[in-house]
């Protein structure tokens, strides 16, 4: 008899999560990219700054749910860090992370010890052969994600490609925008206040529902059924999951038909359903000849 697929369930802080489960975690090749927009990030630090103002005014932590977190554990890196393959999340997860690098920029701006600086990188970024290695996104974004990362970068002088690259940066620039407005004219010691203990709030207080599984057929149909904040998935990202899923054990054919599909979704949805629809018809009429 087969082993039955298994899908563990768990409450978990954004804190708990990304500083101390020792995990790090990466974006699949069926996943879609980055699609948050000025709204969601908008959103996502509202709900940060209503958790640090509360907190600041309770003096205490709470949970304030901010959805789902799926994810399928598939190995151990060298130092024997859990890979998290990410199948819903990415979002909030990425956009957590731009948070805190965000801050420490800001920080750094405002003259802020590099000691405390590199007491947050530590606990959410994880530095590593130079690198800051907790999340690592799809190769179609890979490179500017790396220059978002590296904070020795100026993020005015990154170039992007395509409309997902474009997307990382304009939630960067809008991110950062956010902190340096929260700390404009604020010394050394207030800056670092404000600033940790927004971090603080956000990953002690932002509670997911964290759904782990471990057989590759569940993660796709969990990935085909979920939405990430209110956006759907797109029909050339639900067709790129499924294809994903039938070549899950032909890696030679899966990692070109990755490729096809990273250029198929590198033009805006609308354009994308044109094609598959041009296409689809395109089949059915040669079928039917």
């Amino acid at each position: 008899m087969s082993e039955k697929p298994t899908i563990r369930s768990f409450d978990v802080t954004v804190k708990r999560l990304v500083a101390g489960m020792n995990c790090r975690f990466y974006v699949p090749n069926y996943q879609r990219h980055y699609v948050w927009t000025e709204k969601e990030v908008a959103a996502f630090l509202k709900d940060g700054e209503f958790c640090w103002d509360r907190m600041r005014e309770a003096g205490e932590q709470f949970q304030h749910f901010t959805g789902q977190l799926i994810l399928r554990e598939t190995g151990r890196d060298k130092s024997y860090y859990a890979m998290m393959e990410i199948v819903d999340g990415q979002q909030r997860l990425t956009t957590f992370t731009q948070v805190v690098a965000a801050v420490i920029r800001v920080m750094r701006a405002r003259g802020v010890s590099e000691k405390r600086c590199e007491e947050l990188i530590g606990q959410y970024l994880f530095k590593e052969n130079g690198q800051y290695q907790i999340l690592t996104l799809s190769k179609q974004d890979e490179a500017v994600w790396e220059e978002i990362l590296d904070l020795e970068q100026d993020p005015q002088k990154i170039k992007a490609e395509g409309e997902s690259q474009t997307r990382l940066l304009n939630a960067e620039k809008q991110i950062r925008g956010y902190f340096e407005g929260l700390t404009e004219g604020k010394g050394e010691q207030e800056t670092y206040e404000i600033l940790s203990s927004y971090v603080e709030a956000m990953a002690s207080c932002f509670q997911v529902v964290l759904l782990k599984t471990d057989k590759p057929g569940y993660t796709y149909a969990l990935y085909q059924i979920v939405n990430d904040r209110g956006i759907p998935l797109t029909s050339g990202e639900l067709l790129k999951a499924r294809t994903m899923e039938l070549l899950n054990d032909k890696p030679d054919l899966a990692k070109r038909a990755e490729e096809m599909w990273n250029d198929i979704l590198s033009d805006p949805g609308n354009t994308t359903d044109r094609y598959l629809i041009w296409n689809y018809a395109a089949v059915l009429g040669r079928q039917m000849e």
